[in-house]
């Protein structure tokens, strides 16, 4: 699946999320930080969402910044992400505690 490819339903949303979140390949970070620095709210949306699934220093520094955002939705999607990928961190922990 092509990130680009335009949803059939809307043809304004974009299907980075999915792509990426399949992948969730670290290398993903910064081509999502390009998108969501590219003003477009909903490829940011989609972008933020998908970066909540990559556990990297990278992506929470990228949501800690947009945890400030002028808008509300992009605020709450990088709460979102972000407490996601904490979450994970802290599983990864704990399991790493079980498990030496």
């Amino acid at each position: 699946m092509c990130p680009f490819e335009n949803n059939e339903d809307n043809p304004v949303e974009w299907n980075v999320s999915e792509f990426y979140k399949e992948d969730r390949d670290k290398r993903a970070v910064g081509p999502l930080v390009q998108m969501i620095n590219s003003g477009l709210p909903d490829l940011k949306l989609a972008a933020i969402e998908a970066l909540g699934s990559i556990k990297t220093k990278e992506s929470l520094e990228t949501l800690e910044k947009l945890l400030h955002d002028d808008d509300l939705n992009i605020r709450e999607a990088a709460k979102k992400s972000y407490r996601r990928i904490r979450k994970e961190q802290k599983e990864d922990e704990e399991d790493k505690k079980k498990n030496p």
